[in-house]
């Protein structure tokens, strides 16, 4: 199944991997779910490695995603202001060490573990890095 860039998705981490869409939206859960409903890739934290996959020669993470929140911006919790400009190839993301300590969190963690592939002069080592997707949280409207 394809997403395409700036597609609304349905994301509620207890929804049914089983529904394809709800509320007319294509149901994240559902999405990138595997046969086991506890091995799901949730966006509860900034900064998320889907497990690795093994296959004959080598073991791939299949991606991270990086999930921001419009709601948070410019508050306590997130004083940064992250930049989802998906359409002009431009974001700024501040990572998950949002207080004052060992920039190292376990989520920029893994992406500094792919920096050196994503900026390899090397094509394989490029095409075998894990892809990055990032996701926009907003709120849903309220019900009248």
């Amino acid at each position: 199944m394809k997403i395409s860039i700036g597609q609304a998705l349905y994301y509620q981490k207890t929804t049914d991997m089983d529904v394809e869409f709800v509320e007319g939206k294509l149901n994240y859960t559902h999405l990138v779910s595997r046969a086991s409903k506890s091995n799901k890739p949730l966006l509860e934290q900034g900064i998320t490695k889907v497990s690795p996959i093994s296959g004959p020669s080598s073991t791939v993470t299949p991606a991270i995603l990086i999930r921001s929140s419009r709601t948070n911006k410019g508050k306590g919790a997130n004083p940064w202001y992250n930049v989802f400009d998906s359409w002009n190839g431009r974001i700024e993301y501040f990572g998950d060490n949002k207080s004052l300590g060992d920039p190292k969190t376990n989520g920029n963690k893994v992406l500094l573990d792919q920096a050196e592939s994503h900026m390899s002069q090397d094509p394989e080592a490029r095409e075998a890095a894990a892809p990055i997707m990032f996701f926009e949280g907003q709120k849903k409207p309220k019900k009248s």
